[in-house]
């Protein structure tokens, strides 16, 4: 698995390590872009720039909820779940931020570190073989 599909694609399964390196670089990044965000809009308040930088940290939140419900999305394909369920983890996780409602980001944290300690299933499942492992001769059921 290269770094597109380890971000970006919601097919396949991710073990636990890769997960959780994955959620940490997630969570670094995003401080560190909300940090530099708000200092530029701190320097540019009352100008066009300050919307200018708004507009980029907006996209910068839509990508990393995508690469997060990627993440999720492969490790409950590890554990034999539709990754669908990300979507509520996820969601939980932005409204807690977003509110600063404690339930709402205790659920999304919970469900993280659940995700980070539940071992997967082994051998192949229907969204693919284990991580680690190399079977050419599967396909999707």
């Amino acid at each position: 698995m290269d770094f597109r599909d380890h971000f970006f694609s919601l097919e396949g399964r991710i073990a636990r390590l890769p997960f959780l390196g994955g959620l940490l670089l997630l969570t670094a990044i995003s401080g560190v872009v909300s940090m530099i965000g708000a200092a530029q809009i701190w320097v540019h308040r009352g100008t066009a720039g300050a919307s200018v930088v708004l507009v980029l940290m907006a996209a910068a939140a839509l990508v990393n909820a995508w690469t997060a419900l990627a993440l999720y999305a492969k490790r409950l394909h590890d554990l034999g779940a539709s990754g669908w369920l990300g979507v509520p983890i996820l969601a939980a996780g932005i409204v807690g931020l977003a509110t600063g409602s404690i339930l709402s980001m205790g659920f999304g944290l919970v469900a993280a570190i659940t995700l980070c300690l539940a071992p997967g299933e082994s051998g192949q499942n229907r969204w693919g073989p284990a991580p680690g492992t190399e079977d050419e001769a599967w396909s999707p059921q």
